[in-house]
């Protein structure tokens, strides 16, 4: 389920900077509330609302170090047992020892039989003490052609489209697959284990091999947009970002999943493309895979406790870069429900809900990198987001000044003020109507350095 970010600047607000007010008469035939940088539905005068919690520091890397050790320590376990076993053969060999008797064991067809008689055996005892989880996969399904949705959407000033190839009979199996997954029994009270079990669903859902058709098609496009524009490795980043995060969130599947369960929730990423739309899970997991077949680590973040899923990118193995990451965490955070900075970190949800859980880490792909999201990138954000929270901060002094004016001349200067800032506010954030419905576009990060270069009035 999915609550998605909200900032906005309202259609009203807009009007005001587009009529280009400049009389107390213009002015106060609209009353409306300028929204704060806190989110929508906060007052003027309303606080900034702390980011969410980041996750536990990250180690890059460290899953695969772990898994050295653990692979020495197999290979000294081998080569000691190994060693004796020879020694022990060599010894009976020569007649210095003399080996047990060995007990035949039944014939495995017989026992097979009884336990086929009996309805119990080996299979019931090892379900009961744990046996292996079971996934949704992909089987194919035939059914009507689908074609996947075209997106629009605009990166550093230029509209782009991406069309994607969909297998039909994929997607209908996509749509057939159950969802959820079973608990063995010796992970029924291991909170670890079952977060490995989650950790396997999301990857089984967001990587079914059925998809790989569908994902390299969208992934060809990107990545030819990537040479023409000679994108680095942090604009191709945002590139991707920027072509989910304008995949329209299905508000009326949230509000549905907010009454109840959503049969086939969460959905593939195969049917994000077709269906043309998806909540904060569904995206994530198409961005996982497009970032991770881009060479990029990730990871998802999930709030159990308020419903809400999103994505992280590792970023470069630096010490700036790990002060300026989520949380020191070594990752940046993408919230990919609409348009925004990867970096930028939400502050408020749609009806002001707040992430105050400790998010459960669900690493996508197999946690290896090529490429990462730079420091520089992280502190051009950090100063886009800071001007322009510094433009809210100003349109509403310059709003109280309006509404104290006792003459036209006071007035009409704070308005001229007031438009300076709405502009920045625009210029610097996605437009969104109160359904988090985009109407209006924002720079993306390289253009936005280069506008505000030349706008530094704050």
């Amino acid at each position: 389920m999915v609550d998605t970010f909200r900032d906005t600047v309202e259609p009203s607000v807009r009007q005001r900077l587009e009529d280009s007010l400049t009389t107390r008469e213009q002015v106060e035939n609209i009353s409306t509330e300028l929204p704060s940088a806190g989110g929508a539905g906060s007052g003027a005068d309303a606080g900034r609302t702390p980011p969410p919690a980041g996750p536990p520091r990250k180690k890059r890397n460290g899953f695969w170090e772990t898994i050295k050790s653990l692979l020495l320590t197999l290979l000294l376990v081998v080569l000691v047992v190994g060693g004796s076993f020879v020694l022990t053969l060599y010894a009976r060999e020569k007649g210095w020892i003399q080996g047990k008797e060995v007990i035949e064991e039944p014939d495995a067809d017989v026992a097979d039989e009884d336990v086929a008689d009996d309805g119990t055996g080996e299979d019931a005892d090892w379900a009961a003490e744990g046996g292996e989880a079971e996934y949704p996969y992909i089987v194919r399904v035939q059914g009507a052609a689908v074609t996947a949705k075209k997106i629009t959407f605009e990166y550093n000033g230029k509209s782009y489209t991406i069309q994607p190839t969909v297998e039909s009979d994929v997607y209908h199996g996509a749509v057939a697959a159950a969802r959820g997954y079973t608990i063995p029994a010796d992970a029924a009270d291991d909170e670890y284990a079952q977060e490995d079990l989650l950790i396997a669903y999301y990857n089984k859902l967001a990587y079914d091999p059925e998809m790989e058709t569908s994902i390299n098609s969208v992934l060809t496009q990107l990545a030819a947009i990537k040479q023409s524009a000679k994108l680095d490795a942090d604009e191709y980043c945002e590139l991707l970002a920027k072509y989910v995060q304008s995949i329209p969130y299905d508000t009326a599947r949230n509000a549905a999943e907010v009454k109840g369960s959503v049969a086939g929730d969460p959905r593939m990423p195969i049917q994000v493309l077709v269906d043309g739309t998806g909540d904060c899970d569904e995206k994530t997991m198409l961005l996982a895979t497009l970032l991770t077949h881009s060479g990029y680590e990730v990871s998802g973040e999930l709030w159990q406790t308020e419903k809400h899923m999103a994505l992280a990118v590792a970023v470069e193995d630096s010490d700036k870069a790990l002060e300026l990451s989520w949380g020191e965490s070594g990752y940046a955070f993408i919230e990919t429900t609409q348009p925004i900075y990867v970096s930028e970190i939400p502050t408020s949800f749609v009806g002001d809900k707040q992430l105050t859980s400790t998010p459960v880490d669900i690493p996508f792909g197999d946690g290896e990198s090529d490429v990462y999201y730079s420091a520089s990138a992280m502190e051009q954000v950090a100063r886009i987001v800071a001007a322009r929270n510094a433009a809210y901060d100003a349109a509403n002094s310059e709003k109280a000044v309006m509404d104290a004016a006792t003459g036209d001349s006071a007035y009409n200067k704070a308005v001229k003020r007031y438009n300076k800032a709405i502009t920045a506010i625009n210029t610097l954030q996605v437009t969104v109507d109160e359904n988090g419905k985009k109407y209006d576009d924002f720079k993306d990060r390289v253009a936005a350095i280069k506008w505000l270069d030349k706008n530094q009035w704050w």
